[in-house]
């Protein structure tokens, strides 16, 4: 039964995409054009021949990088459709549900392929456009290996491989997470187990926590952690025998250690980042600066002290040996005027 529903879903995106594959192709005299190796065709239109070979070469280094650290083959070819801007980009989704407002590229294993916007058209250039396609890349990878051992991976562990690999986490999303936490709404596995939220804050955290369980395992069984656990979780028909097979330890035994690593990593953010506490520490560098002006000045006070006293002390050294010298000198005029008989009183 589970077979024939994917199979059945398969064929009903393939008549989608034929569709708007066919209106491409009557399209073709107006513009549309394609760059292509062995294994990848990249289509576009318009004065985008710089930008579609770039794809096409940063998009078969990342494939062959991911498949290396996914342990899986690279065994399909791809396509990859740039679209000129978000209304095209909306146009030629082979689904009836468009993507979320904040999406810029959508993967759809099931037909080797990936739509995403130009840079111009997602607002989003540099390394960030690259990131995000290398994300798409690793989604192409994990969708055929679960075609062809007909098992499902979790949404968030596909999210939190292609989020890993990517390299696309960032503060935003810690924080979003750590807000999560702190106010008792954490992403549940469970609720990302078949998609992902539409709210822009709320996915975002939901990749964090997703991309946080990918490092935890491994950082804690080691760089190759994710290649066993995918490769044991494709073999044993889901992550839950995978998680046994590779960790000798029930998923619920994993997510207690992940979720105790997860509150460490992200609930100290907010308190760093409220509003709160930003003005406190502004007030405590204002006390700070101040207090260091007032023992300045302070000090400065007391120099002034020491050398007027240092002047008074040499003034009065000078007066106290003046008069010691003019009443020695007054002594020796006596003396010499009592000895001389000629003085006149």
């Amino acid at each position: 039964m589970k077979t024939f529903q994917y199979i059945l879903t398969s064929v009903l995106l393939c008549l989608l995409v034929l569709l708007s594959g066919a209106a491409v192709a009557a399209d073709e005299d107006s513009g549309w054009k394609s760059v292509s190796d062995p294994r990848l065709t990249v289509r576009f239109h318009g004065p985008s021949d710089v930008l579609a070979n770039q794809v096409l070469e940063r998009a078969g280094t990342f494939l062959t990088d991911t498949s290396e650290f996914l342990g899986l083959p690279w065994l399909e070819s791809y396509s990859i459709v740039l679209a000129g801007s978000r209304d095209e980009f909306v146009k030629l989704q082979p689904t009836t549900k468009p993507a979320p407002e904040w999406a810029g590229a959508l993967t759809y294993p099931g037909l080797g392929m990936v739509l995403i916007m130009t840079p111009g058209a997602m607002e989003s250039g540099g390394s960030r456009y690259w990131s995000i396609l290398q994300h798409e890349m690793a989604h192409l990878l994990l969708g055929d290996a679960e075609s062809r051992h007909d098992t499902r991976l979790p949404r968030w562990f596909q999210e939190g491989v292609a989020t890993y690999v990517s390299g696309e986490m960032n503060l935003s999303r810690l924080v979003q997470l750590g807000w999560a936490q702190a106010t008792g709404a954490t992403p549940d596995f469970r609720e990302l187990e078949f998609t992902f939220p539409d709210q822009a804050s709320r996915a975002g955290a939901a990749y964090a926590r997703s991309y946080l369980f990918i490092k935890y395992i491994s950082q804690r069984f080691g760089e190759d952690a994710v290649a066993r656990l995918v490769s044991e979780s494709l073999q044993r028909g889901g992550i839950n025998g995978g998680t046994v097979a590779a960790f000798d330890m029930s998923m619920a035994e994993l997510l207690a250690g992940f979720d105790q690593y997860a509150r460490v990593k992200a609930t100290w953010i907010p308190v760093f980042t409220s509003t709160a506490t930003i003005w406190g520490l502004i007030t405590l560098l204002f006390f700070i600066t101040w207090f260091r002006k007032k023992v300045q000045g302070m000090r400065t006070v007391m120099q002034w002290d020491r050398e007027e006293e240092e002047v008074r002390l040499a003034a009065s050294l000078h007066s106290k040996t003046f008069h010691e010298e003019r009443s020695h000198e007054e002594r020796s005029q006596e003396e010499r005027s009592q000895e001389d008989p000629r003085t006149l009183h």
